[in-house]
């Protein structure tokens, strides 16, 4: 079974290749590309995650803002609001 026992709505590859962010219908799943195991739960709440071009942060659809995650720590770094009329 694994840890994809739900759909996979996005993901994006983060870290330098290293590590798989996926948004499943359970939640967020991080997964260790080079080893084949998922990690810790991850930290980011939103959905549609997009990585960085280098591969460091990851920024997420966090209900009325966008949020940027560090990929490496997980940590948020700052969320930004959608302008006024946007969804």
């Amino acid at each position: 079974q694994g840890p994809f026992q739900h759909s996979i709505t996005s993901h994006a590859l983060g870290t330098r290749g290293r590590l798989l962010t996926c948004t499943t219908t359970a939640g967020p799943v991080l997964w260790d590309v080079g080893a084949g195991r998922p990690l810790p739960t991850p930290k980011y709440t939103g959905k549609s995650p997009a990585s960085s071009p280098d591969g460091r942060r990851l920024a997420t659809h966090e209900g009325r803002a966008v949020g940027f995650w560090n990929f490496d720590t997980g940590e948020l770094d700052r969320q930004v609001p959608f302008p006024h009329g946007f969804q």
